[in-house]
């Protein structure tokens, strides 16, 4: 880069996430020594991301298809790519890949009761780690489930 003044200046898109140290050196003239300046720490991180847990169905039915949706967004250039992890508390129900920023999971056997489900995206390259809100679902037991006469002939 040419001096203008007395400084130059760079401008660069390139870096990759992580910590880049940067020097800039001047090769020196006939008047001037060459020199290389002390090191820049340059911090590049992950594009945030948001990620949003939405049910089909809330309230549901034991044994009841339902279909959760987990979209992600990135603040970055590109779609978030990669993975979504679905959970049910701290039981995992099922990691999923992630389509334009968009995963589903499909279930019928969640138990009975009130869930507390979150939904996070486990990151790619360049977009960073986040977790849903919590999703409170509410699975009902089945209607067939109460007030059954037996069957079997015993009480």
């Amino acid at each position: 880069m040419p001096l203008t003044g007395g400084s130059a200046s760079f401008t660069t898109s390139s870096l990759t996430v992580g910590t880049h140290t940067i020097t800039a050196s001047y090769g020196g003239d006939t008047t001037f020594n060459g020199s290389t300046s002390a090191g820049l720490a340059q911090v590049v991180k992950k594009y945030p991301t948001s990620t949003v847990l939405t049910s089909n169905l809330n309230p549901s039915i034991y044994g009841q298809s339902m279909t959760l949706s987990a979209t992600v967004s990135s603040t970055g250039p590109n779609p978030a790519m990669g993975t979504v992890t679905f959970r049910n508390g701290a039981t995992e129900l099922a990691t999923v890949t992630l389509t334009n920023g968009v995963t589903t999971l499909t279930r019928t056997n969640l138990p009975a009761g009130t869930l507390s489900l979150t939904a996070t995206y486990n990151g790619d390259a360049s977009s960073a780690v986040s977790t849903s809100a919590l999703l409170s679902q509410i699975v009902n037991h089945s209607p067939r489930d109460f007030g059954r006469a037996s069957t079997s002939g015993k009480p």
